[in-house]
């Protein structure tokens, strides 16, 4: 017999799916027979897979060793510990932590031999300097359990981030350290409830504001996006607001407002009215070789049981922009802009 007390990162979640994440090799038919045959029960009571779990409530496995360890979640690979400092922890608080993730670090999985950024967060070193280009959910995971904010022995709740930047793109990204944080961070994302603004320099001179409308298509194989005009069968809808901030050498700053939230849709989007991202080649660009893409701001509404409720939080720009951008005022920028 196995005894499972819920802990905060457990509760607010069905009975079901906890049973699912702790004995990840069982199938669901296993499952609901163990509770309708009272093998499985909760509190000492019968179970049927919908009760909502809180925390202190006990979770008994009443089977053998052999078949709890048979589909018991399997441990994950242990890393090289080469993984990067945090470039910069812009904010964190009870359930959630914002870092300012530089360029050329994955934060989702990308290749087969990645390592993913819904797996466990591996051991993170603050005074390392090392930089790898390893995955980020593991370097957060890392600084989690360092802080003893995180325990990985809890294996049904992962830390990982809420939103996504591609690799080549810098700056804010928010990592749910609790359940709640996760749950309530991916909801306001999914609500577009998170106001998102970006950095971006561009090929050409841009003289005014604009909010541009389009359709995205997704080539998987490519993993590249197109875009249409006029409304497709399987194309998405997007919205981009974008501000011409300063003009310098043939290249404009934009303050970028992302409405919506697709794969590769401001790259697309700007290359789409001939002002590629300076350094993105995949996009058209003919300048730098470094994507100067930066997701500078977030601003969350009002929550009422979260600290970061009402906030707003900026992440300092990268070195390549004060290169390109030598004329603008950054002190200022960094924070205003």
């Amino acid at each position: 017999m196995q005894e499972i007390v819920v802990g905060k990162n457990e509760s607010g979640q069905r009975i079901d799916k906890l049973l699912g994440k702790y004995l990840s090799e069982a199938s669901k038919g296993f499952l609901y027979k163990m509770m309708r045959k009272k093998n499985i029960t909760l509190n000492d009571k019968k179970c049927v897979g919908n009760e909502m779990l809180f925390q202190g409530d006990c979770i008994r496995l009443w089977l053998a060793e052999e078949t709890i360890e048979k589909f018991k979640s399997k441990p994950k690979k242990e890393f090289a510990k080469t993984l990067l400092k945090l470039e910069e922890i812009v904010y964190e608080d009870e359930d959630i932590l914002v870092m300012n993730k530089p360029a050329g670090l994955l934060s989702q999985k990308a290749e087969p031999n990645d390592i993913s950024a819904n797996e466990i967060f591996l051991r993170y070193l603050l005074e390392s300097g090392q930089i790898s280009t390893k995955d980020l959910a593991n370097q957060v995971k890392d600084y989690l359990i360092a802080t003893r904010a995180y325990n990985p022995r809890e294996k049904v709740f992962t830390p990982a981030p809420a939103n996504r930047l591609d690799r080549n793109t810098s700056g804010l990204l928010i990592c749910g350290k609790t359940l709640k944080g996760s749950q309530r961070m991916n909801a306001l994302i999914k609500q577009r409830s998170v106001k998102k603004e970006y950095l971006a320099i561009v090929e050409g001179k841009i003289a005014r504001g604009e909010r541009i409308v389009g359709w995205l298509e997704k080539d998987e194989k490519k993993n590249k996006v197109s875009l249409a005009e006029e409304e497709k069968v399987g194309a998405k809808p997007i919205e981009t607001e974008y501000l011409p901030l300063y003009y310098e050498n043939g290249m404009t700053l934009l303050l970028v407002h992302l409405i919506t939230g697709r794969t590769h849709q401001i790259r697309a989007h700007l290359s789409s009215i001939a002002h590629p991202i300076v350094g993105d080649r995949k996009y058209g660009s003919g300048r730098g070789t470094t994507q100067q893409l930066h997701a500078y701001r977030l601003q969350f509404p009002p929550i009422a049981d979260m600290e970061v409720g009402g906030k707003t939080l900026v992440a300092k720009v990268p070195k390549s922009f004060k290169k390109w951008m030598k004329g603008y005022s950054w002190e200022l920028g960094n924070r205003e802009v």
